[in-house]
């Protein structure tokens, strides 16, 4: 039996398909019941800096279960803000990996948020260029609610409340 350069096509791309399948199957899926609780449709209401907002936002698996996205969008039309914040996990450092995409581009989603978990909080600090940024995610059970504080550093080296939400879930 003779074999030609096309008789290796099929077996190639067998055993390639083989081992990406392989591959996939031994990441772990990355379970965190408190990120579950952020599952669903939200209201999200708060203050940004001195000014009030109002938010719809979504939480959800993606990508093999292996980010959590939170989608949040303004609730004019069109939205005057809009971002998609997608939380992972780093097995090896045993943190969560956190970008943050929103509508101001590349150069502020350049920088990765990196934190962890304690009880019902989460805690992501974001190093950017020019300062330090910190997010705190807060989950109450009794209300089902969650409370998101965001910090940034004034010209002391202070922390100081950049923005604060409140998310309730939609009925």
């Amino acid at each position: 039996m003779k074999l030609n350069q096309k008789s290796f096509i099929p077996i190639i791309l067998f055993i390639f398909l083989n081992s990406i399948t392989n591959a996939l199957a031994q990441v772990e899926k990355f379970d965190d019941p408190l990120l579950d609780n952020l599952s669903g449709n939200w209201n999200m209401n708060g203050v940004v800096r001195e000014d009030s907002v109002e938010y719809k936002t979504e939480g959800k698996w993606t990508l093999n279960h292996q980010f959590f996205i939170l989608h949040m969008r303004d609730i004019n039309n069109p939205p005057g803000y809009e971002a998609m914040v997608y939380i992972g996990f780093n097995n090896d450092k045993k943190n969560y990996v956190v970008h943050w995409l929103d509508q101001f581009g590349g150069s502020y989603s350049e920088t990765l948020g990196h934190g962890n978990s304690k009880g019902d909080s989460i805690k992501i600090l974001f190093n950017y260029p020019d300062g330090d940024f910190k997010d705190s995610f807060t989950y109450s059970a009794t209300k089902n609610q969650w409370h998101f504080l965001l910090e940034d550093k004034n010209e002391n080296g202070e922390w100081q409340k950049f923005a604060e939400y409140i998310l309730k879930k939609e009925k």
